[in-house]
């Protein structure tokens, strides 16, 4: 085998589908009629001509304990997804694009033709420029969700900001000091250290 066909396995030595363990074996004939299939119905590569996996699929047959419920989170999410087809496949080259995922990208640049999705659409999403963007969008978005006075704010407050026992809540990159009471409506909420009340969120009273 060649070095580049080794590289197909990332950082992984490919398996050889004679040498796998009975859970392996599972695993392997698992990923080859579900995942294995749909690769060759969209005319993608899942494993080499020897039949050794390539891409994501070595890893999970490496773990077979840890991929079987990975699988089985595969198949509840391609059953019952409130997401069309398309929108789905979309979701998915997004986020490969953002992970710089070039096996995600290939496999399902493929799946998202097979959907109707146009090909300038498929380059676009894929395109380092478009993550790039994406990335930045989703900095902004959060900055904004943190930022003083966005009512969103509080109900993440407890997760690792302040809260009983932690007077110092970071939010929007700066440390305020923070203040528990009841708000006028009557519901406990975290607010910036002032004369009276602190304001609900909710009702802003």
């Amino acid at each position: 085998m060649t070095s580049d066909t080794e590289k197909l396995g990332g950082r992984l030595a490919l398996l050889d589908p004679v040498a796998l363990s009975a859970a392996q074996k599972e695993i392997y004939d698992r990923v080859d009629d579900s995942l294995g299939a749909l690769a060759n119905r969209i005319h993608v590569q899942s494993k080499t001509d020897d039949g050794r996996p390539i891409g994501p699929f070595n890893p999970m047959i490496v773990s077979p304990a840890i991929s079987s419920g990975f699988l089985d989170l595969l198949d509840a999410e391609g059953k019952y997804t409130s997401l069309g087809e398309r929108i789905r496949q979309l979701v998915i080259l997004a986020v490969g694009a953002v992970w710089k995922s070039d096996y995600e990208l290939y496999f399902h640049s493929a799946a998202a033709r097979t959907a109707g999705i146009p090909e300038n659409a498929i380059r676009t999403l894929a395109a380092p420029a478009c993550a790039a963007m994406m990335m930045q969008a989703r900095f902004t978005w959060r900055s904004v969700r943190t930022s003083r006075g966005w009512p969103a704010r509080w109900p993440r407050q407890t997760a690792g900001g302040a809260g009983p026992g932690r007077p110092w809540g970071r939010t929007g990159g700066s440390r305020r000091r923070v203040q528990w009471g009841r708000t006028g409506c009557g519901i406990r909420r975290p607010g910036r250290a002032r004369r009276g009340r602190a304001r609900c969120w909710r009702c802003r009273r």
